[in-house]
Parts: C-alpha cells; structure tokens; sequence
C-alpha cells in the first residue's frame, strides 16, 4: 500500500487557527475495507435495525424503559454491539434447506426427505 505525506508546516491555513497534525501526516491512499471492517459494519447495522424494529414494534416501549428512549439510542446500539461481539448472542438457527444443503451437498437427498 501506498502513502501520501501531507506538509502541514507550510499549509494555507491562518496562523490563528491551530491544526492538529504534526510537521508530516501519512494518510494511506489504499481505502478498500478488510474483512473484519465489513463483518463490523454488518454488526452494527445489525444491531441499528433490530433496535429500530424494537421500537417501531412497541412505542409505549420509552414509557415501559427510561433506557429505551430516542435521546439513548446511540448508547443502547453500542451496548448491543458490545455483547454482539462478546458472544453474547446466538447464531440464527439455518433453514431446514440450509440443513439439507449442508448434509446433502450433491443434492441427492433420501426420498421422505425430498417430499
């Protein structure tokens, strides 16, 4: 990956702002997300969705929970996230075809289990 060195020591910027970044600051060029950025994302939208399905499910949900109101939202998806990664969630159960696909990878699956 390459990188690119930004001079702050002879920006434009005025003197009475002050920026904060040293004499050279390297910022990489190469911005494709890993892996783990991805699955992090897909975490985390996971967990904005399911507290929004909450909500929009039960609106007298605030009134139950003092936690559960608007103005905490932010902190009630980190705390989701936090758990979500500690394990603290169960994997959704596969599909009776995800079962099938998985024992029966040819296809070619007993016949009552076919019909």
């Amino acid at each position: 990956s390459s990188a690119v060195l930004w001079s702050c020591a002879h920006s434009a910027a005025p003197s009475s702002h002050a920026w904060p970044c040293s004499a050279a600051m390297a910022l990489s060029v190469d911005s494709r997300p890993t892996a783990a950025a991805t699955q992090g994302y897909v975490d985390l939208m996971s967990c904005v969705l399911s507290l929004r399905v909450q909500r929009a499910n039960n609106p007298n949900l605030p009134e139950s929970y003092d936690g559960m109101r608007w103005e905490n939202f932010p902190q009630e998806v980190l705390k989701m996230y936090r758990a979500k990664k500690e394990g603290k969630f169960e994997d959704p159960t596969p599909s009776a075809l995800d079962v099938l696909m998985r024992e029966f990878p040819d296809g070619r699956a007993p016949k009552p289990l076919r019909e």
